[in-house]
């Protein structure tokens, strides 16, 4: 091609000089030091500098041990770092507010006029993990979260009564549209002249209706597991280990793939509850699970128990 410029392919990589190359990386070192980012924030002698871009570094993320961190800065002698930890741990509670009053919202105006159910189950579904979020960072008081983790069960019981009725429709659309299938494929093969070009036009009609049907029930399933995977994780809250080992395997099983995810939840409840056995076998099984830095140390160890 005329208007196309390629690279130069290079023929000989020996003639590089690889030492240069040293020069030409950008340097990666350490921020923060070697300690604790709490304890840089319960340094008195640490640089203010230093604390502050570790602050903004961690607003950034809202996470339970990050904000357990920026709390430390609220009895920080030095009222910028003290306003700025403040500033951060506000700013996280109220965009919480404000995504959680928006989907109040919208269920109250159903509730007042259509009532439509599957609106507000849309929202039922939204709610619930924003209020667990409240708890699970601890940005809600401590004598709110008992009351927020009843909130959290309302909304995930309304969510899922629709949404599991709604998985079953779809179900029995699909059967439906493959029986249908069959018969219309068994009529198209007995009636239509083989000498005319024979399109299939009803089987094929069924056949995209039957795939928009599984498109649904996946979004559908998907929708569900969320909703017992956090069921699960409230249950195991309030110590109701059975409770919580039941939502994990109904989300188990409505996958058509291994959740590996959910095998840590269950590998501690048979450790809570004494099962060690259960748990060795888990930790074997669980393919994937050493990639996570996090639970490597724990499932090499369990694995050469």
């Amino acid at each position: 091609l005329n208007n196309v410029s390629y690279e130069k392919r290079v023929a000989d990589t020996s003639i590089l000089n690889l030492d240069e190359f040293g020069t030409s990386f950008l340097k990666v070192e350490r921020i923060f030091g070697e300690g604790s980012m709490n304890a840089l924030m319960l340094n008195d002698y640490a640089p203010k500098s230093k604390k502050l871009k570790a602050l903004s570094s961690l607003a950034n993320h809202s996470t339970p041990a990050n904000l357990q961190v920026i709390r430390q800065t609220l009895s920080s002698k030095d009222d910028e770092i003290r306003m700025f930890g403040y500033a951060i741990i506000n700013k996280a509670e109220k965009s919480l507010n404000s995504k959680i009053n928006t989907y109040l919202e919208i269920i109250i105006e159903q509730e007042n006029t259509d009532n439509d159910k599957a609106i507000i189950a849309s929202a039922a579904k939204e709610l619930a993990p924003l209020y667990w979020e409240m708890i699970y960072t601890e940005l809600s008081h401590e004598s709110l979260r008992n009351s927020f983790m009843q909130t959290v069960k309302e909304y995930l019981n309304i969510a899922k009564e629709y949404y599991l009725k709604e998985g079953e429709t779809f179900e029995k659309k699909i059967i439906k549209y493959e029986k249908e299938i069959n018969s219309a494929i068994e009529y198209e093969q007995e009636h239509l002249d083989k000498n005319k070009k024979n399109k299939h036009e009803t089987s094929k009609y069924l056949k995209n209706e039957l795939i928009k049907e599984k498109l649904h029930r996946k979004r559908n399933s998907e929708i569900n597991i969320k909703l017992f995977i956090l069921m699960g994780r409230v249950y195991m809250k309030e110590n109701r280990y059975e409770q919580a080992k039941t939502e994990f395997i109904k989300a188990q099983e409505l996958s058509s793939e291994k959740l590996v995810f959910v095998l840590p939840y269950l590998a501690e409840i048979y450790y809570l509850t004494g099962d060690y056995k259960v748990v060795k076998s888990i930790m074997k099984e669980a393919e994937g699970l050493d990639l996570n830095a996090t639970l490597f140390p724990i499932v090499e160890q369990w694995k050469a128990s």
